[in-house]
């Protein structure tokens, strides 16, 4: 078995189910698609921080929110100082 060449492992059918890859050519493809890598490690947490307070809302928004998403009538009448 030579191990300077990429070679794939098929099933019965011979559908590819493993690739081995010589070590030192894996290290190189690690440092190339971390060296290239063009997109910051995000959550979607971090997405939401963001965007936490960014959007304008009526000041009974959190308790009549059926009523602003589905047109359903209000629950309580509320004076809020503005």
């Amino acid at each position: 078995m030579e191990f300077s060449t990429i070679q794939y492992i098929a099933d019965s059918q011979g559908q590819t189910t493993g690739v081995l890859i010589p070590i030192q050519l894996w290290r190189e493809i690690q440092k190339k698609l971390a060296a290239n890598d063009p997109l910051p490690q995000t959550t979607a947490w971090d997405v939401l921080d963001g965007l936490a307070g960014s959007v304008t809302a009526p000041p009974d928004w959190a308790a009549e929110h059926d009523h602003y998403l589905y047109g359903a009538p209000k629950r309580e009448v509320v004076d809020h100082p503005t």
